[in-house]
C-alpha cells in the first residue's frame, strides 16, 4: 500500500472547508462541490431544546441538507473545528464541531471517498447538540 501523503490530508480539509464555506454563506451551491452526488445524510433534529424527546429525522439524500441550507439561509458566525481525519488508501472519515450554525452546535461524521484526484463527502451523520 502506498504511504499516505499530506496532499490528501490538505485535499479533504479543502473539501470540507467547501462544505463549512457553504454554510456560512448560506450557498448551497458551493457546498455541492463539496459532495459525491450520490452522498446521504442522516441525523436528529431537536425542534425544542426543553424536550429532547421531541425529535425530528433526517434522513435521504444530500438534498436534504442543501433545501435546509437554502431554506435557513447564511450562518455568519459558523465556525469549524476539525478532530480527526482518518485516511485509509482511497477513503477518509472525519470528525467535526460545527459551532453556532445560527445559534446550534452540531457534530458531524464525515465519510469521503477518493475520486481520481478529489475528495467528495459519501455520507454525513450528525448529531446536534442541545
Amino acid at each position: 500500500m502506498k504511504d499516505l501523503k499530506l496532499e490528501d490530508y490538505k485535499a479533504i480539509r479543502e473539501t470540507v472547508q467547501l462544505y463549512i464555506a457553504g454554510g456560512r454563506s448560506g450557498e448551497s451551491e458551493l457546498m455541492k462541490k463539496a459532495f459525491h452526488e450520490d452522498a446521504t445524510i442522516f441525523g436528529w433534529m431537536y425542534p425544542n431544546a426543553d424536550d429532547l424527546t421531541e425529535k425530528t429525522e433526517v434522513a435521504g439524500p444530500i438534498q436534504l441538507l442543501f433545501d435546509f441550507v437554502h431554506d435557513i439561509g447564511p450562518a455568519k458566525n459558523l465556525e469549524g473545528e476539525f478532530v480527526r481525519i482518518d485516511v485509509v488508501g482511497t477513503s477518509a472519515n472525519v470528525r467535526l464541531e460545527l459551532y453556532d450554525w445560527q445559534g446550534t452546535r452540531y457534530t458531524d461524521t464525515l465519510n469521503l471517498i477518493k475520486k481520481g484526484t478529489q475528495w467528495l463527502i459519501v455520507g454525513k451523520i450528525f448529531n446536534q447538540l442541545v
